[in-house]
């Protein structure tokens, strides 16, 4: 790792002034503290270097010297930037900013010399305090390939950090093919002040704040839209004006079979014969509320086509309810329907009272929540997991780890279960577990007995156990994991004793 060029850093104040640079922003969000870390994942380039672009452009208007670790030629990125819209070379010429190249296996490196030499060194390359420290794809840096090593990593960064006051923005790009490096990700930025994740929309994209602590306190979790100016530069959506207000009229159209009376006392509900028909309708309203049956099984894949419709139609102030009527929807289904963009899904059991209200609760509300367009690979991301049951450790271990990161930010309830058979009794059983469980991936090694439950409340666990093996069990031999992190142990200890 070498600079593009000899420079010079300013000595700065002992907390650095550090902003995220999004015009628009509000201020509790984007003036960032010292001495803390700050992570956003985001796996496209074209909204990753925007983002670090324009933290570096307004963190150099507030006078703090600024570093850069990317994995990109120097030159290459700054002409990036500019046709992002913004101007770097000539803080790089006065030496406020400092522009590193990181190799490609800059992974391997950190891992053979020790994470603790390499922030040395990294350190010994920036002899001030209160530096602006940005790393783009820090992936490797963070060595998410390991847990272990990402950990020691995280800690040795959060040290660096710490007692030099500087401030870290580093922004990851996992692969889709590689859920556990976003789950390593999930649990080391549990120690850092910031996670975001920021996803591209049409015209734009959704920055979305999982949890933020900056220079003025606690934000909670939100979500912003942003829109890219004709310059390039990413700005938030503004607030709604006199000009912008929504439309007068806030319609609900609704699938006959989707209530059990029709709510004829309300002009503004309008009835169609189908799902189709729905759609059709909404082609036609600025703002309206759609209410979706959930009949018979074959409706799961029309639902998938009417979301991404809808949403492909970039019309923030449509809202799309399914209601489950005579069956229920699997977890897989349900979570594939809340990532293409559903409102929301109303329960079996609710009246038309409770989706009445639910209604008037939505009305003249925007949805700002990501989505995603590609209803097959969503799909395939969830129920395609679950429908093939793994042979191995290395597939057990990848199927669960690929939930996991798929349900992350939403509310589905996952439990791992070890089960032992010590004597070899009822282990044949286990093998047959599949056909009973709905959502369930299982999986048996030597007298253990391994089940993941996607969707299953963790208080019906036991009695669905029971009804597995026709018997209770004995807690001795018996456990459950709920917890994410736990989970990813018990499964790096099932690899770990496949390679001893």
């Amino acid at each position: 790792m070498g600079p593009d060029r000899p420079v010079a850093i300013q000595m700065a104040a002992e907390v650095a002034a550090s902003s995220l640079g999004v015009d628009n922003l509000p201020d509790r969000v984007a003036a960032l503290a010292g001495g803390m870390i700050y992570s956003v994942a985001c796996d496209q380039q074209a909204v990753r270097l925007p983002l670090i672009a324009g933290a570096l452009v307004a963190t150099l208007k507030l006078g703090t010297p600024c570093v850069l670790l990317t994995p990109s030629d120097g030159g290459m990125f700054l002409r990036k930037a500019r046709l992002a819209g913004f101007s770097l070379d000539a803080a790089v010429r006065d030496g406020a900013l400092a522009l590193f190249q990181t190799p490609l296996d800059i992974g391997k490196a950190i891992f053979r010399m020790g994470v603790e030499t390499f922030v040395q060194q990294l350190q010994f390359s920036i002899p001030s305090r209160g530096v602006f420290v940005a790393m783009d794809s820090a992936d490797p840096l963070f060595m998410l390939s390991d847990p272990r090593a990402s950990e020691e990593a995280a800690q040795q960064y959060l040290h660096w950090a710490s007692s030099h006051q500087h401030t870290l923005l580093a922004t990851f790009a996992p692969a889709a093919a590689a859920p556990r490096d976003y789950l390593t990700l999930r649990h080391i930025a549990e120690n850092f002040a910031g996670f975001a994740i920021a996803r591209p929309t049409d015209g734009g994209a959704v920055l979305e704040i999982r949890h933020w602590f900056g220079a003025q306190g606690a934000n909670p979790r939100e979500s912003f839209m942003l829109r890219s100016r004709q310059s390039g530069v990413l700005s938030v959506r503004s607030a709604p004006t006199p000009d912008d207000e929504l439309p007068p009229v806030d319609a609900v159209i609704f699938v006959r079979s989707a209530m059990d009376v029709t709510p004829a006392a309300r002009s503004s509900w309008h009835e169609a014969e189908s799902i189709a028909d729905a759609v059709d309708a909404a082609r036609r309203s600025e703002a309206a509320t759609l209410v979706l049956p959930f009949d018979r099984p074959a409706d799961y894949q029309t639902l998938c086509r009417a979301i991404v419709t809808v949403r492909a139609m970039r019309r923030p102030c449509l809202r799309v309810l399914i209601r489950e009527r005579r069956v229920r929807l699997r977890a897989g289904q349900m979570l594939t329907l809340m990532r293409l963009g559903a409102s929301a899904i109303l329960p079996l059991d609710v009246s038309d009272a409770a989706v009445r209200r639910m209604v008037d609760s939505l009305r003249g509300t925007r949805f700002t929540r990501p989505y995603e367009m590609d209803a097959q690979q969503v799909d395939e991301d969830t129920n395609g997991l679950l429908a093939r049951q793994p042979d191995s450790v290395r597939g057990f271990c990848e199927a669960i780890e690929g939930l996991l990161a798929a349900a992350d930010g939403f509310d589905i309830e996952t439990s791992l279960v070890r089960v032992r058979f010590p004597d070899g009794q009822m282990a044949n059983r286990a093998r047959s577990a599949r056909r009973f469980g709905r959502d369930l991936v299982a999986f048996l090694q030597g007298d253990t007995a391994w089940f993941f439950f996607f969707g299953c409340p963790a208080a019906s666990i036991p009695n669905v156990l029971q009804r597995f093996f026709r018997a209770p069990l004995d807690p001795l031999n018996c456990q459950i994991e709920q917890e994410p992190d736990r989970m990813l142990e018990c499964l790096s200890g099932m690899r770990r004793s496949v390679t001893a």
